[in-house]
């Protein structure tokens, strides 16, 4: 932008923009599901990809491994000792409204990342059955295509579009 522009108003109104497209958006997916109210079998699998394709972005970007492997332990320990239905309740007890947040938690803005992305990754696949039914074929193969295709192009859309569009035909014709 030359000098002459207000950088100001032009940075109100891409903010300005970006709420309308957001609210618009909400409100056209919203209205638009709730009439043609269609049931994709297998869609929620687009987070579980979204996740993974964000958790190995940031193993990438690791020097050590430390923060996604232990991110992969704690999430594993937790759904052990609470179960899936409490998990998420253990955060927000620690950190309630009012309770200042530890100085170890906010020393570790440089570890945090990795490790979250881990824990909601598995905490996707939590309710995979791994011992019965499929045994959890549909998810691993999606998974699995999903992290090669992140690998090879680096694209976050290509690797969700491609990993969730197999899991979708994987639940609905295979399985």
């Amino acid at each position: 932008m030359g000098d002459d522009v207000d950088h100001q108003r032009v940075y109100t109104m891409v903010a300005a923009l970006d709420y309308f497209y957001w609210v618009f958006g909400a409100w056209l997916g919203g209205t638009l599901g709730s009439i043609l109210a269609i049931q994709i079998k297998g869609l929620a699998f687009a987070m579980t990809a979204l996740f993974l394709v964000l958790a190995l972005d940031q193993i990438l970007k690791e020097k050590s491994h430390v923060s996604s492997v232990s991110g992969l332990v704690i999430t594993v320990v937790c759904l052990a000792l609470v179960g899936s239905t409490y998990f998420l309740l253990v955060p927000f007890r620690l950190f309630q409204r009012g309770n200042q947040t530890p100085r170890y938690i906010q020393g570790l803005r440089e570890f945090l990342p990795g490790a979250i992305m881990v824990m909601l990754v598995v905490y996707c696949l939590r309710n995979v059955t791994w011992l019965s039914g499929n045994h959890g074929w549909p998810d691993l193969i999606a998974c699995t295509l999903t992290i090669l295709v992140h690998l090879k192009w680096r694209s976050l859309f290509a690797s969700m579009i491609i990993g969730t569009t197999a899991y979708i035909l994987m639940v609905n014709f295979v399985f």
